[in-house]
């Protein structure tokens, strides 16, 4: 009955908008079944099993290839499991987004998590019309987020037809004049590019939703740099995302920050805007 009423959730914010409850449906089964393959047996066979092959992840703050990664990684004992509860998906269904809450357990024999946090995977359908990985990454928390949150959707605007066409190259740009500005005045975080239901996830701090909590999201240290990696948008022109890394704005700085960021835009009275913004750890 939990799993049903869990779902519902999710599905009627999606109904309510007007787009297809079955497209969210098959995402959320997908990472249903990716998270009970990681219980079940163990992190690296379920990584394997939906990463794409051309998959980024984060590894020491940096992204690398998805596959390669986990192929080098031996299967153990400790337990990662997790579940969505903010997610997305474009009108054509072929791209989507989740987020959730993670935790971490060393050994599978009943002892506490020792670790937890907020993820957020980037979905992508194969040739086959299966949903892989395209991205995923997360933070850590100091512990678990006590708030009993509901499940949601964000609904995603229809592109115009001329405005498809343009998509990426106005993502890319919407991108690039964000980080520009992040640069310029050495912050992380500007609430007027952002939609009003955006998820902002950052270590250490429980994850910032809404535009009611973006008051509160710490703000950047000095002496950071934003560049930018890549950036995709789904085939109706409605979804995307982009990410990269961060260093030192200046050769002075001791040490780099080193770390990976991601941002996952949707269209918003027919302009880009994040909904979900994480700096991965």
């Amino acid at each position: 009955m939990k799993k049903i009423l869990f779902a519902a959730g999710f599905l009627l914010s999606l109904a309510a908008d007007g787009q297809s409850s079955s497209s969210l449906d098959s995402i959320l089964n997908t990472e249903r079944s990716f998270a009970a393959l990681s219980k079940n047996t163990n992190s690296r066979n379920a990584f394997l099993q939906y990463l794409d092959d051309s998959s980024v992840t984060v590894v020491n703050k940096q992204f690398v290839t998805g596959r390669s990664s986990w192929q080098g990684r031996k299967a153990d004992s400790s337990l990662l499991f997790w579940r969505p509860l903010f997610a997305g998906i474009s009108r054509d269904g072929d791209m989507g987004f989740t987020s959730g809450p993670w935790e971490w357990t060393k050994n599978r024999d009943g002892e506490k998590p020792a670790a937890f946090g907020q993820y957020a995977t980037v979905w992508r359908k194969d040739r086959a019309g299966n949903w892989k990985i395209a991205i995923d990454l997360g933070v850590f928390y100091p512990q678990a987020d006590p708030r009993q949150m509901q499940p949601s959707s964000t609904p995603v605007e229809k592109a115009r037809p001329e405005k498809s066409l343009s998509a990426l190259k106005d993502l890319r740009a919407s991108e690039m004049e964000y980080l520009s500005k992040l640069n310029s005045k050495g912050i992380s975080f500007d609430p007027g590019f952002f939609a009003g239901d955006a998820h902002i996830l950052r270590a250490m701090h429980w994850t910032f939703i809404g535009d009611t909590a973006f008051h509160r999201v710490p703000p950047s240290t000095s002496g950071l740099h934003f560049l930018l990696a890549d950036a995709y948008v789904s085939s109706s022109g409605d979804l995307g995302y982009s990410y990269g890394k961060i260093e030192a704005a200046s050769s002075n700085e001791k040490e780099s920050p080193g770390s990976s960021w991601l941002h996952i835009w949707k269209l918003t009275d027919g302009k880009w805007k994040i909904v979900l913004d994480s700096i991965g750890e």
